[in-house]
């Protein structure tokens, strides 16, 4: 695996991109996944004027490291250069204050941080139970109410975490220009078109089409029109 990836990264140092991007495509095939991987993939695609190849592999090693300056970078250069502009959200205040409390720690670690925060939970009430006389009780008690808490806050960011990593509902347009259609069906009527790398949210799926949202707009195009931006 370690030899495959020392390839691509020859090639691509070579700019040889194809050999490149081929030799990233083998080992993911096998199994293989990283930020580094799907970063370098985006750029080898990328220098092949392969829109939705690098934005969708660069989407992806945002999954596995979402606070990368390097990959914003790149998604954002991608995007400059799309026919569909993507709205612009500013990722300030209490927002980009929670995102990067979110990332700050893998899955696992929320998981487990959650499980060491209920059993000091289980202890507060142990030790309030076993000791009834106990002086400062009820600091022990308030104690064990901020332990649940932030035992819930662990789980939830987990599972935001786990969603955004592995359940994303958004695609990635790979045609050069596909039609969106009012229902979920290829003889309704046609709304607009979206151009290859534009990246929509999926929110629902009928008759082998996706009912898709982008920029405030909405309607249905072929499941085989898009890619999904999953690990």
């Amino acid at each position: 695996m370690a030899d495959g990836i020392e390839e691509g990264n020859s090639f691509l140092k070579q700019k040889k991109y194809e050999d490149a991007s081929k030799s990233y495509e083998k080992i993911i095939l096998e199994g293989y996944i990283s930020h580094d991987l799907f970063y370098n993939l985006g750029i080898a695609y990328l220098n092949q004027n392969k829109r939705y190849k690098a934005v969708l592999n660069f989407e992806k090693a945002l999954r596995l490291k979402p606070m990368d300056a390097s990959t914003h970078m790149r998604i954002v250069q991608v995007n400059m250069n799309l026919s569909d502009k993507p709205p612009i959200y500013e990722d300030t205040g209490f927002l980009a204050f929670i995102n990067k409390v979110q990332f700050a720690l893998p899955i696992d670690a929320w998981a487990v941080l959650s499980i060491f925060m209920m059993l000091l939970v289980a202890g507060c009430i142990f030790v309030s139970y076993k000791f009834p006389v106990l002086k400062g009780k009820k600091i022990i008690f308030v104690s064990s109410g901020l332990w649940l808490v932030l035992s819930v806050l662990c789980i939830i960011l987990a599972r935001n975490s786990y969603h955004y990593k592995y359940l994303s509902n958004e695609a990635i347009v790979s045609g050069e220009s596909i039609r969106v259609y009012d229902k979920s069906d290829v003889n309704s009527s046609i709304l607009f078109n979206l151009h290859e790398g534009t990246k929509v949210d999926i929110v629902d799926e009928e008759n082998g089409m996706y009912h898709v949202e982008f920029a405030e707009k909405s309607g249905w195009i072929s499941t085989k029109d898009v890619e999904k931006i999953a690990l």
